[in-house]
């Protein structure tokens, strides 16, 4: 994920379709969050609380603005 968002902004700095990565980012948290959120329900051994905080552990690796808008 790290190496992921490190190529993006070097790709789209100063790009006319820097647009198309922002909305990139906000659909990667919504598919992330929905996904976490999915498998701490399902889990059968590992509280929801502990599955929450240990996965999340991700998102950080994107750019901090990006998640302030989300949340």
């Amino acid at each position: 994920m790290q190496e992921f968002a490190r190529q993006a902004e070097t790709i789209f700095r100063g790009s006319e379709r820097r647009a198309d990565l922002d909305k990139a980012y906000f659909k990667l948290i919504e598919a992330i969050f929905s996904e976490i959120a999915r498998v701490a329900a399902e889990g059968q051994k590992t509280p929801r609380e502990v599955v929450l905080f240990g996965e999340l552990h991700m998102l950080t690796a994107l750019p901090y603005v990006y998640l302030v808008q989300y949340v």
